[in-house]
């Protein structure tokens, strides 16, 4: 299987952290903290960055040895084959109600004659053949997609005369309601990151955490400077009401050759969407593969699917009720974010520990 390099990797990092999530970005910004609320956004990065930095400690103490290979050195297989169950369902749920929603938001704005159904099996069908085929075929369309998406960025270009400075007044976090989940709402799209906890065996490691760091901050200026714009442009109690504000100020954007700009844009998006899916399904699957061991991911990637898809029976399938779902899913996936590499972390203190006892016998 060929390795990504780290152009690649860069590619993949800003793909599984930014998605159709920056259409929403601002609104949640202006609802948590009121004026002058893109400040947060750096925090925000400078905290997935120092995410990133246990990741990539946790790798060099290990000396490049998987973490699962460091729990089964540590752990009984049957706790391991329930813990593994555990993360590969949760993950799998995450993925599936984070295109679940988008899936929806599509069929709403671009197919409002379609069955959501319909649409949620074709992506179904898109997701589990991307993870059969492999981690290659995943990182390989995240570069192809890397490519059309980044370059839309630069359409928010036209727009940036229309901003009145006027409305960054010298106040900060006035008119916000300071909630936390609103808070971690907007820390949910850095998450992505801690794949890489499991990725780099995958990988070329050579500059692996640079590029990993490269791609996270390439996330956090985009995330800037659309949020800087749009509370330039909107007022703080139109940006609160305005559900996608990003996809409202892509229509002032005009093009003799293209009509709706901005609903080409939310679909072109729409395909990062895919591969955050597959990387989080693809992740559970290997995890799963070491306790089921069938040589492929066939069987691991059929059953997360039919697990999730039972499980995601409970929440109805209307946009409402999957965003609130999805809310807590992504709080807890925030938590997960941070236990694990310290998680990890002692376990490479313990295995340490343990293979020096075992040495002096």
């Amino acid at each position: 299987m060929a390795k990504p390099g780290i152009a690649s990797m860069v590619c993949l990092t800003y793909t599984l952290q930014s998605g159709v999530f920056i259409f929403i970005l601002p609104r949640l910004l202006a609802q948590t903290l009121g004026t002058n609320a893109w400040l947060l956004v750096p925090v925000c990065g400078l905290a997935a960055a120092g995410n990133i930095g246990l990741i990539a400690l946790v790798h060099r103490l290990a000396r490049g040895r998987p973490v699962p290979e460091l729990l089964e050195r540590l752990l009984p297989r049957r706790l391991l084959t329930v813990l593994y169950g555990i993360l590969a369902l949760f993950w799998a749920t995450l993925a599936e109600l984070v295109c679940r929603e988008h899936t929806l938001t599509v069929q709403l704005i671009s197919f409002p004659a379609t069955y959501p159904i319909v649409l949620l099996v074709f992506v179904e069908i898109v997701v589990l053949y991307l993870v059969i085929k492999g981690f290659e075929t995943i990182w390989r369309s995240a570069v192809f997609f890397f490519v059309f998406n980044f370059s839309v960025v630069f359409l928010v270009t036209p727009i940036l005369p229309q901003v009145e400075w006027a409305r960054f007044t010298s106040f900060w976090g006035k008119e916000g309601h300071y909630s936390l989940m609103g808070l971690l709402d907007i820390y949910s799209g850095f998450l992505g990151y801690e794949m890489f906890l499991f990725l780099y065996p995958h990988v070329k490691m050579g500059r692996l955490f640079t590029a990993v760091q490269l791609g996270n901050g390439l996330v956090t200026f985009v995330y800037t400077c659309v949020a800087w714009v749009c509370m330039g442009f909107y007022s703080l109690e139109q940006l609160k009401i305005i559900k996608y504000p990003v996809l409202n100020l892509m229509a002032y954007v005009e093009f003799p050759f293209l009509v709706r700009i901005d609903d080409f844009i939310f679909n072109l998006l729409f395909l990062k969407i895919l591969i955050s899916t597959s990387t989080f399904t693809w992740v559970g699957a290997s995890l799963l593969k070491r306790t089921v061991g069938t040589g492929k991911h066939r069987v691991e990637a059929l059953l997360i699917t039919v697990s999730t898809a039972g499980v995601l029976l409970l929440v109805p399938p209307t946009i409402q009720d999957t965003a609130r779902v999805l809310s807590w899913f992504a709080a807890a996936e925030t938590a997960v974010a941070f236990l694990l590499p310290l998680a990890a972390l002692l376990c490479v203190g313990l295995v340490r520990r343990k293979e020096r006892r075992d040495s002096y016998a």
